[in-house]
């Protein structure tokens, strides 16, 4: 196909195009959609960013006349929507400031259906931190939630049961959602799953959290969210950082669920940048897509799936709308077959008499060992490298069975781009959250 002189060229052109590519598809996979104009939901969209910035005019920490304004506010809404929101006072979970008792307050609004066959929890908490106005985290998450509370006026026959809680104190010790968890053990009964929306100000709204065992939900959040977005490695990345959710709680009294967020933004995150100016418009349009589509999926659809044999879930975009999913058990079938192709390439590398260190024969050799690493300590991030080990092991075969053919550049190509559709996002969004950026 060409001369030596070229090869390398061509070589470098074909790595250089292919990491690019994927690195354009892999940080596409993760962005939010943009924010239609011409939707049905678009002023539905207008009304949510409009109750947002009224109410991030200043912030709103734990006791503050700024928080009980903004609470005030909310079961306005929510009574003008024709609900009956409760207010829950935390009473087993006593806060002093300055020689004074705070009251923390959450509100819940109860669907209830004789004939419901289960019941979901979907809550956010409306605090924020002292210094921020919390526009990312968390009023857009409020803000969508009231527009999927508003959406159950249409609602006549529940499927399940739906409880909406807006949860007080957060930010001081997640004490809204620990008091409601101590003094509602006859909700928890009756409660199967919780749906944590969570916040910042800008990328896609992203799984990031979620209790152990959560095949099948994770596999509720792939059938009834919008463009879904969720890495299995999240969790055991978000367990190790110094931060807890308003789900910490119910998962500690047993109960099964997951949190959403946006997981960019983290330069505005508890500063004052988190404001109303910055945050991102089609971050919050996801944030009000995904919102009423779960609610509405929990309302009109049997949640039978809940039912499945606790299972760990292996899942990660592959393209936008598109989110892989499987069971821990298929994973490891998936990874041992690919380590199995790796060794035949490896034994026909070995029997050449040619052999030598080259590119492909190190990525075969760290792939290698990365997956029968990663297979044991950390299943849930071994498609990291499985994928890479096969899609290398295959390229060193195809060019032993068509040598210099369109084929092996083709292949060689694509492996490339999709190693870096599933590395670049990871990469991307860790340095981001690490770094504050």
């Amino acid at each position: 196909m060409t001369n030596g002189k070229l090869k390398p060229i061509f070589s470098f052109l074909i790595i250089t195009v292919s990491l690019t590519i994927g690195a354009i598809l892999g940080f596409w996979q993760i962005q939010p959609p943009s924010v239609d104009r011409s939707s049905p939901n678009y002023p539905v969209f207008q009304r949510m960013m409009g109750n947002i910035e009224r109410w991030t005019q200043t912030p709103r920490p734990i006791g503050s006349k700024e928080l009980e304004s903004v609470r005030t506010e909310i079961v306005a809404e929510i009574e003008n929507m024709g609900f009956s929101p409760i207010i829950h006072n935390v009473e087993s979970i006593n806060i002093q400031m300055n020689n004074t008792d705070i009251d923390v307050k959450n509100i819940l609004v109860k669907f209830e259906h004789p004939d419901a066959a289960r019941g979901v929890l979907f809550m956010a908490h409306y605090d924020s931190v002292g210094n921020s106005a919390g526009a990312g985290d968390n009023m857009v998450s409020v803000a969508a939630l009231l527009e999927g509370l508003r959406s159950l006026e249409q609602v006549s026959d529940l499927k399940n049961n739906i409880y909406i809680l807006f949860t007080d104190s957060e930010e001081f010790g997640l004490i809204g959602s620990r008091g409601f968890v101590n003094e509602h053990p006859e909700l928890l009964e009756k409660i199967d799953m919780i749906v944590n929306i969570d916040g910042t100000s800008s990328g896609g709204v992203i799984l990031f959290e979620r209790t152990p065992l959560s095949y099948s939900l994770v596999r509720f959040y792939k059938n009834a969210s919008v463009r879904p977005i969720g890495f299995s490695l999240a969790s055991f990345i978000y367990d190790m950082m110094p931060m807890a959710s308003d789900l910490m709680p119910f998962e500690r009294a047993g109960l099964n669920g997951f949190s959403i967020s946006a997981m960019e933004g983290m330069n505005t995150w508890h500063t004052p940048m988190d404001s109303f100016e910055n945050l991102n418009e089609a971050t919050a349009w996801h944030y009000l897509l995904n919102t009423l589509a779960l609610v509405d999926y929990v309302a009109n659809n049997s949640l039978d799936v809940l039912d499945a044999t606790p299972k760990e879930a292996v899942f990660f975009p592959f393209f936008p709308s598109v989110m892989i999913l499987m069971t821990a058990f298929v994973s490891a079938i998936f990874g041992i077959a690919a380590c199995v192709l790796a060794v035949v390439a490896l034994v026909y590398k070995l029997k050449q008499k040619s052999f030598k260190i080259s590119f492909s024969n190190v990525c075969l050799l760290l792939f290698l060992i990365l997956t029968i690493a990663s297979m044991i300590f950390l299943a849930t991030g071994s498609y990291l490298f499985y994928i890479p080990l096969f899609l290398t092991a295959t390229c060193i075969l195809v060019k032993k069975w068509s040598a210099g053919s369109i084929t092996y550049v083709a292949i060689r190509g694509l492996s490339y781009i999709i190693v870096m559709m599933l590395w670049f996002p990871v990469i991307y969004l860790l340095v981001r959250i690490l770094f504050g950026i």
